[in-house]
């Protein structure tokens, strides 16, 4: 499918062992960008101590990771127009991060754009009736 005409996002939480830093989770990034074959456009840390979040713009849309360092809770989130293999990303979180317990794994979106569009234009018929 060509680039724009899809959309899949996908949320991944867990709790690790250790602190996190955000040069090892921009780190981390950047071997997942690697592991989705996209291209990366910028990355933001926001520190909000004892956590933070990175925010990565992608070509094919964005990749935000949040950290709690008060439960040692991150929240993992990916958008994007290209289809990726969400067991490859489950693999790489827990190569990379000392993880505690299970990684979950949600995916709220994997459908064209024109379904969405079809979706969206439906609901919002049957909410002005």
């Amino acid at each position: 499918m060509k680039q724009g005409q899809y959309i899949k996002e996908s949320v991944f939480w867990f709790i690790v062992d250790n602190d996190l830093t955000p040069l090892f989770v921009q780190e981390f990034i950047e071997k997942l960008v690697k592991i989705l074959k996209v291209k990366l456009v910028f990355s933001k840390v926001n520190k909000l101590p004892p956590g933070f979040d990175v925010f990565t713009g992608i070509q094919e849309s964005c990749i935000y990771f949040g950290y709690w360092g008060e439960y040692k809770y991150c929240r993992l989130f990916i958008s994007s127009c290209k289809n990726y293999d969400e067991e490859k990303v489950l693999e790489a979180i827990k190569k990379f991060f000392p993880v505690e317990g299970n990684v979950m794994k949600k995916t709220t979106k994997d459908l064209s754009i024109k379904k969405e569009v079809e979706v969206l234009q439906c609901l919002n018929k049957y909410l002005k009736t």
